[in-house]
């Protein structure tokens, strides 16, 4: 039987607000995602905003938006993953309408 996946957004806070350092960053973020059996559909770069409240000791973020599907076995080892990335600032997993 194969599994279910449902669609999601991946919302996502980088640390770094560099363009060179979020390539690699984007790139490692994606890359955890597909090591988890996450299809990635879309990206979209919000680009470097400003924060409410100090994160970190962060005023800036830089802002991602990742369309994907995947099964709910995924959405565990992908959430431990980001939680440990030094980088992430914060994110957040949304079920797409």
């Amino acid at each position: 039987m194969a599994k279910k996946t449902k669609k999601y957004e991946l919302i996502a806070i980088m640390r770094n607000t560099e363009a060179a350092h979020f390539d690699r960053d984007r790139e490692l973020l994606t890359g955890i995602l597909k090591k988890n059996g996450v299809n990635v559909q879309k990206e979209t770069d919000r680009g470097v905003r400003s924060l409410h409240a100090e994160i970190d000791h962060q005023m800036q973020g830089h802002f991602l938006i990742i369309s994907c599907e995947m099964d709910r076995e995924a959405i565990a080892a992908m959430e431990h993953e980001l939680k440990i990335h030094s980088d992430v600032l914060r994110f957040m997993l949304k079920r797409a309408a």
